[in-house]
């Protein structure tokens, strides 16, 4: 598949325990139309996921399968000045592959910052990600935000980063949802260490407050 513009979205430098910058939101697709350009201070892109190609076991009425009633258009701007990198990123799809009488429309914004000083670099991002359906409900409503952190020295990198996922849907009411974490806070922290310009040796720890999870961690 080829990636989106939202692929280029994230702050983290984590290797397997890192934290979600978006969770619903298509950032691939097998027919895609994209272009991106680099002017020096600023950059930006835009990118639309056409109708799939076979992949799905949609029947499209026309002797083939695939998901044609699915779009993505996703756009960024960034700009960067004084050891400073800021972005935006954009999203809007519409889906009715599963139906033709029942569709979904997903909207998405992201803004993102990273900071360079001496040694450190500084990161933090604000999402909203949201999808509706065509019978007037809201399906999701998600708020993402976090912070990271990368020191080097020589051919050392330390990393630490924490994320939060916030549900937004008002779930009163509803026996079938009682429960359900309004929230969620992942957190890792990482060592590695560079042999070379491609190859270097890692260790990771991760750890998430959402019910049933355990502390992970993994040597690559």
């Amino acid at each position: 598949k080829q990636p989106l513009i939202f692929d280029d979205a994230g702050i983290s430098n984590d290797y397997k325990f890192g934290f979600d910058t978006y969770g619903n939101t298509l950032d691939s697709g097998n027919q895609v139309i994209k272009y991106k350009g680099d002017w020096d201070t600023f950059y930006g892109g835009i990118a639309y996921s056409l109708n799939g190609d076979g992949d799905s076991l949609v029947d499209n009425g026309d002797g083939t399968a695939g998901e044609d009633g699915q779009q993505q258009l996703d756009m960024n701007i960034g700009v960067r000045f004084a050891n400073v990198d800021l972005a935006a990123f954009y999203s809007t799809g519409h889906d009715s592959t599963d139906n033709d009488a029942y569709s979904t429309d997903n909207s998405a914004y992201i803004v993102q910052a990273k900071y360079n000083i001496d040694a450190f670099q500084l990161g933090a991002f604000y999402s909203n990600e949201t999808i509706d359906s065509s019978d007037g409900h809201s399906m999701s409503d998600l708020t993402h935000y976090g912070l990271s952190g990368i020191y080097s020295m020589n051919a050392w990198n330390f990393g630490l980063g924490w994320g939060t996922v916030q549900n937004n849907l008002d779930y009163k009411g509803f026996a079938d949802k009682a429960g359900v974490d309004q929230e969620r806070n992942d957190y890792y922290a990482n060592v590695a260490y560079a042999f070379t310009s491609n190859i270097q040796s890692y260790v990771e720890v991760g750890y998430s407050d959402e019910d049933n999870s355990e502390i992970g961690y993994i040597v690559g």
